[in-house]
């Protein structure tokens, strides 16, 4: 998980018990911050072209090189996949049950590590 720019703020106002979750990923080392003017630095590229009002979001993912998001939001989703606002790769949109396969092929926290020999 990646946290940063104004969704840092959104998840603030949205309740303690998000905000649990999310320092509890945090202590397990699975949430990555992402400097807040560099994700504001490529909100402000994307803005004008996003169809959402989530240009943040997209902004987080080219910042943080996430090409994976979770969401129901059709709008956002279509522009996460919109290959000019997100590319090299292009990203993925997870809303359902049957997706989690992109959650395997995107998150190395299910991956065995490799030690060297």
């Amino acid at each position: 998980m990646v946290l940063g720019g104004k969704l840092t703020t959104e998840y603030q106002r949205l309740g303690t018990r998000l905000l649990q979750l999310v320092q509890e990923l945090g202590r397990r080392g699975a949430v990555r911050a992402v400097p807040f003017a560099l994700v504001e630095k490529e909100t402000r590229a994307v803005a004008a072209r996003c169809v959402s009002n989530d240009a943040h979001i997209i902004g987080l993912a080219r910042a943080s090189g996430v090409r994976l998001l979770c969401t129901e939001d059709r709008v956002l989703g279509d522009d996460f996949r919109n290959k000019d606002l997100i590319s090299n790769p292009r990203g993925n949109v997870c809303n359902r049950a049957s997706h989690a396969k992109l959650i395997t092929k995107h998150c190395n926290c299910n991956k065995p590590s490799r030690k060297k020999k």
